[in-house]
């Protein structure tokens, strides 16, 4: 499953609980609309590749902000 650019979570993560996954670590800190994400993700099947998404927006917002979220 390789997504294109440009593809939105929602249209790339057909299951809820991945969407919703995806952007859990933004949704804890109530700051969902203050960032455009780009990644590339590719093998592992859907839910290791939004388990994979969901890891590295959590690392870079500890590295934006480390007293904030450690």
């Amino acid at each position: 499953m390789d997504a294109h650019y440009g593809d939105g979570v929602v249209d790339y993560f057909k299951k809820q609980n991945l969407q919703i996954a995806v952007y859990r670590p933004l949704a804890l800190i109530k700051r969902e609309n203050e960032f455009d994400i780009k990644c590339s993700v590719k093998g592992g099947g859907s839910t290791g590749q939004a388990g994979a998404i969901t890891h590295g927006i959590a690392r870079a917002l500890v590295e934006l902000e480390p007293v904030s979220y450690t």
